[in-house]
Formats: structure tokens, C-alpha cells, sequence
């Protein structure tokens, strides 16, 4: 009779159609936030083995750096230039829990965590923050014993979902896991009936694999060791010839070989093994693409173990934890969190200060200067970028949201003015149309094409937006732009006042400044700037501005335009907001600037994008017209 442990690996092919039919679509956009940057992803105990996984595939998708981490590790580090995404079967690990908060506290962004249940302590504490969005996944095919075996399947799936989504590859998943291991490793089955002289009877396990099977080696030897199967070592063909090849000159006899092959590395694993004395070697052969082998050779790693485990009459899901076991799970990492005040003070200098200790001090004394001076200054009017700032990106096509409305609302209820600054046309007018009350319509002032079009809400046409056309003035470098980014699948908008770029996910504006810049100006072109958004690159033709808003606000409002608080969330000195928040009442809610009493992120720790807006404007006190910010 089959003990559980067998049972579950029994239903690692419902696993895999279940995982197949999931909904990937929040994996899928972080995966794209991350593609220009490092990753670090964090797991422990069976979750660190997705956490490898998905380095793994990172690096391997993207040709970026990425690391597997545990919790603790990650608790004393400071780094924040790299997604972060953790792992948790229940999120309701205790070292896990930390680490996140950790993650959270020093403004790791983008940050995310993919959970396989519902309602779990990790979500509800990532829901709180913008900033980390839980990608959680409910299945009664993904329930675990004591070791992680359905949630290791599914979580390998789902991310090579998301990465072939998000990278626009053409892989494609067999319809099931029989057939999956059926074209990766057609010799699977018989490898597994004849592994008991090699592997089994054997007091050692020695685990050689190739690049891109590391993650089976780390799960095998967390199974071995949990469940006291034995003892275990790992390593790729070539490290073992570094030192590790000597431990069979005294326990050759005593020592089974798993050997994991991928097909590029057949020729290297022949030549190892060759030269290894008289051992007996389980050989599994992988062949076809090497994401898809990487998720059929983690099932061959699970169906080995509950093949070990059955000969040695063991259940991997019936361990008894002794007291001191359960103790030592339990201890959790110790963490001394600052207080809020000075942890918002620490994270704020430190993104200033882009890393860059030499000025610190200075730094710290900018911040409390500007942020008194901010507190004490009379404001008679705002500015607002839009998309990032009072819009998710995720929301731009949808009217201006609830809070944003209800927050502009109170404020223009007040009698002060209110301005949009925005790279888009007169999407933006009708957004805040469906949203805001018509009588206060005639406060709003918005700056269309990044300020080279300002007017009141109240006069907006539509008919005048679809009228723009191109001139023949910048006919010639629209061409070449189309000609030189068309192999990058970037779309190209033309209107009278400005070019626009939108980026795929796989070429990133931050990428392509430097060659859109250098283009411009070989055409000849004086007086052009070029800008950028998260997903976008503007060429402004008109010399416009976004301070054009700021400038009519402040007409509006009767006062010096000294007097108007402008938000946005590219402050950066490439960003489109640079201009706008490079003035002492410019507040980020992302990137700053490095200029000591300009464009400061003030929001809490965690806090950014449209959160970070409503956290300001929630915080304006105002009047008559007038106001005064608490921060």
C-alpha cells in the first residue's frame, strides 16, 4: 500500500494541468517590471527551491543578474537596485514574515511574494504597501505534507508561464506532465525501475548535474535532509573536478551517482563519468529546450525521492518533530525595527543619496531643513503628473480612480486650484470628467502633451485633440525613429507637439534614452528634449513644459507661482517630472533628483506611486483657497 508521501507525488499531473490553467496575468507584470534589473528572490525550506527556480529563469530569460536567497540574509542587507520576490507554500512562515517586512522597510521596489493559498498573514501584510503587490493562488491540487511537493510543481510552472509570457517567447507546454517527461527524458521510467543498485542501496548519494538542473541538486538534498533519507552531496560536472571527486578515493564503494544531463552538456557528463571508478550512476537524460527539461527533471527529482523513500521504508510525510525541533522553527530572526519616523527619514536619505555614503550627512541635514520648510510653507495650488501619480499605470484607461477623485474633490472644494500635467492628450480631460463634479471643472487646469497645450477642464473638445496632426516640420525624424526601433516592436504616436514612444516590455525606456537622444540630435534638431516614463519616451518639439501648468495655476490662483505644490513620480533628471518637481515645493512619490533641497520622496517607507499622492494630499490642510501640508 502507498504511504502519503507516494500519494502526492502520484498527483503531480493534476498539479501540472492545474498550474497550466491558472490565471498568470499579476506574475506575468511583475516578471516585466523586472526585466531591466536584478532579481533576488527569497524561500526557505521546500519554498527555497522555487526561490532557485526562479533565479534561475531570470537570469536565463533576461541575461540580468539574479540570486536565490534565505530570509536571514536578506535581513542584513541594505541593497535596493533589484526586484525582490519571496516565496511561501502558507505564508505564514515566521522568517519569511520578517524578511518581507524587512524588504518593506528599506523600499525594495518592485516587491512581491507568491504565495499558494488564500488569506494568509504574508498576503494581508503585502496588501498593506503599494509597493508589494501578493500574488496568491488557492488549489486543492496544491495541499502539501510535511516536504513541499505540489506547491514545488506548481510555483515551477506558473513562473515559466510568466517568463514565456513576458518575454514573448515562442515555448510551448506540453498538455501534461506524462507527456512533458515523455519528450524531455524519454528514458525516465526504465532509469527509475533499475535505480536500486545505483542510488538506493547506497549509504551516499552523490547528486552531478548541469547548468540549469541546480535546482533539482538543492531540492533533493532539502528532501534527504528532512526526511533523514540519507546523506547527500551536490555539485555541477565541473566544480566536482575541483577538490569534491576525492571524497570517492575513500568512499567509492559506499557512494551512488544521480547524474542530471542536459543535452548541451552530454559531451562533459560522458567524459566525468568515464573517469570516475567503478560506480554505479543513475543517469537521468534531458533533451529539448532547457526550461522545459528544468521543470520535467524537478518532477524526476520527486518521483526519485519517493523511490528512495519506499525502499527504505520511510513516509517523508509522517516525520515526527521532536520538541527542540519545533522550538527551533519557532525562534524566528530577532529584528530591532526603528522607529517609523526615522526609518521614513533613513529610506528617504538613502535614495537620495543613490547610494553614495561619501555626502550622508549632508544629506540627513537637507532632509530636516526641507522637510520644515515644506511643512511651514503657504500653499495656493497644486500640480499633479498623472500616469504614476494620481493614475495606476494599470487604471489609464479607466476614469481617474475613487480616492484620487475624492482626495482632488475635498481640495477644490476648498477654493484652491488644481492642475494636471500630463505626456497624454485628451484621454486624460475625459478621465476626470467621468469622475469629478462638472461645477468644479473650471478649477482644474490641465497641461496636455507634457505642457505644450494648457487649458481649463471645463473647455476641453475633444473634436480639437483628434485634429493634431503631423507637421512636415518633424516628418523626417518620426521616420527614422520607426526605422531604427521597429525591430524592437516599440509603437510610435505623432502629434503636433511631440513624438511618443511606447516601449514593449522587453525594451525599456531607462534603455533606450541615450540612442533616442543621440538620434534626435543627429538630425539636427535644437532646442528638443527627449523624457521619459515608466514605459515610455516623449520627444518634445514644442519646447514645452510641464512648469507652462504650474505658470497658468498660479495665474489662476493669484499668487507667485512659488506658492504651487507640484507632484510627480519621475523627478530623475531624465524623467519627465525632473522640471516640474526641481523646486522647493516638489515632492516625488517615487524617483528624486539628486538635488539636496529639491524633489524629496517624503510618503512613509512603502508608500509610493498614487498611495503616495493620496498620503500628501490627505495631509493638506486648506481654506479659502489657501493650505498647509503636515508631513
Amino acid at each position: 500500500m502507498k504511504v502519503s508521501y507516494e500519494l502526492e507525488v502520484d498527483r503531480l499531473g493534476d498539479v501540472y494541468k492545474a498550474a497550466l490553467e491558472e490565471d498568470v496575468s499579476q506574475l506575468v507584470s511583475f516578471v516585466e517590471r523586472c526585466l531591466d534589473r536584478p532579481l533576488l528572490t527569497v524561500g526557505s525550506g521546500g519554498s527555497f527551491t522555487s526561490a532557485k527556480f526562479a533565479a534561475w529563469l531570470h537570469r536565463r530569460f533576461t541575461d540580468r543578474m539574479a540570486m536565490a536567497a534565505y530570509p536571514l540574509e536578506v535581513i542584513r542587507n541594505q541593497t535596493l537596485e533589484h526586484g525582490t520576490l519571496y516565496f511561501s507554500a502558507q505564508g505564514s512562515n515566521k522568517d519569511i514574515l520578517s524578511s518581507f517586512q524587512h524588504s518593506v522597510d528599506i523600499g525594495t521596489s518592485p516587491l512581491s511574494a507568491l504565495v499558494m493559498s488564500k488569506d494568509s498573514p504574508l498576503e494581508m501584510l503585502a496588501k498593506k504597501y503599494t509597493n508589494s503587490k501578493p500574488i496568491c493562488y488557492s488549489n486543492q491540487q496544491y495541499r502539501d505534507g510535511f516536504l513541499a511537493v505540489a506547491t514545488i510543481m506548481a510555483s515551477s510552472v506558473l513562473l515559466l508561464r510568466a517568463y514565456t509570457i513576458a518575454t514573448k517567447s515562442d515555448l510551448k507546454f506540453p498538455d501534461s506532465l506524462a507527456e512533458l517527461l515523455n519528450i524531455t527524458s524519454p528514458g525516465f521510467e526504465l532509469a527509475m525501475e533499475n535505480c536500486s543498485e545505483a542510488v538506493v542501496d547506497k549509504k551516499f548519494v552523490s547528486v552531478l548535474h548541469s547548468e540549469g538542473f541546480a535546482t533539482v541538486a538543492v531540492d533533493l538534498e532539502s528532501r534527504f535532509t528532512e526526511a533523514a533519507l540519507g546523506a547527500i552531496q551536490t555539485s555541477d560536472f565541473r566544480n566536482f573536478g575541483h577538490g569534491r571527486h576525492y571524497w570517492f578515493v575513500r568512499h567509492g564503494s559506499e557512494t551512488g551517482i544521480v547524474a542530471l544531463v542536459s543535452a548541451e552538456d552530454k559531451n562533459l557528463a560522458d567524459r566525468t563519468l568515464e573517469l570516475i571508478p567503478s560506480n554505479e550512476v543513475l543517469r537521468l537524460d534531458f533533451r529539448g529546450p532547457l526550461e522545459l527539461a528544468s521543470v520535467s527533471a524537478i518532477g524526476a527529482g520527486l518521483y526519485l525521492t519517493a523511490r528512495i523513500a519506499q525502499s527504505r521504508g520511510a513516509d517523508p510525510n509522517l516525520v515526527r518533530v521532536p520538541e527542540f525541533g519545533r522550538k527551533l522553527y519557532h525562534l524566528g530572526p530577532k529584528i530591532t525595527r526603528m522607529r517609523k519616523d526615522e526609518n521614513n527619514r533613513r529610506h528617504a536619505v538613502l535614495k537620495k543619496s543613490k547610494g553614495q555614503k561619501s555626502n550622508y550627512k549632508q544629506i540627513e541635514d537637507a532632509y530636516d531643513k526641507v522637510k520644515k520648510e515644506l511643512t511651514g510653507a503657504i500653499i495656493r495650488g497644486i500640480v499633479v503628473d498623472y500616469d504614476g501619480t494620481i493614475c495606476d499605470q494599470a487604471n489609464r484607461k479607466l476614469p481617474l480612480q475613487g480616492d484620487s477623485a475624492t482626495f482632488i474633490s475635498r481640495i477644490l472644494e476648498e477654493g484652491m486650484v488644481f492642475g494636471v500635467a500630463t505626456g497624454r492628450g485628451g484621454s486624460v480631460a475625459q478621465s476626470i470628467q467621468d469622475t469629478l463634479p462638472k461645477q468644479l471643472w473650471e478649477n482644474v487646469v490641465i497641461g496636455y502633451y507634457n505642457g505644450a497645450v494648457v487649458e481649463n477642464l471645463d473647455k476641453f473638445n475633444e473634436g480639437k485633440f483628434k485634429a493634431y496632426k503631423d507637421s512636415e516640420h518633424h516628418k523626417e525624424l518620426t521616420t527614422l525613429l520607426k526605422t531604427a526601433l521597429y525591430k524592437k516592436n516599440c509603437e510610435i504616436k505623432t502629434s503636433e507637439h511631440q513624438i511618443s514612444i511606447l516601449c514593449s516590455t522587453l525594451v525599456t525606456a531607462q534603455s533606450e534614452y541615450s540612442f533616442v537622444h543621440r538620434l534626435v540630435q543627429s538630425v539636427g534638431y535644437t532646442g528638443v528634449q527627449v523624457v521619459m516614463s515608466d514605459h515610455s519616451l516623449d520627444v518634445l518639439l514644442s519646447r514645452q513644459s510641464k512648469l507652462n501648468v504650474v505658470k497658468e495655476v498660479a495665474q489662476r490662483a493669484g499668487c507667485d507661482e512659488g506658492c504651487i505644490l507640484r507632484i510627480g513620480d519621475k523627478g530623475n533628471w531624465q524623467g519627465n517630472d525632473f522640471e516640474l518637481l526641481d523646486h522647493r515645493l516638489g515632492l516625488s512619490v517615487d524617483e528624486m533628483s539628486t538635488h539636496l533641497e529639491n524633489c524629496w520622496c517624503l510618503a512613509p517607507v512603502g508608500i509610493t506611486g498614487v498611495q503616495a499622492t493620496h498620503w500628501y494630499l490627505e495631509r493638506i490642510n486648506c481654506k479659502d483657497g489657501c493650505g498647509q501640508i503636515r508631513l
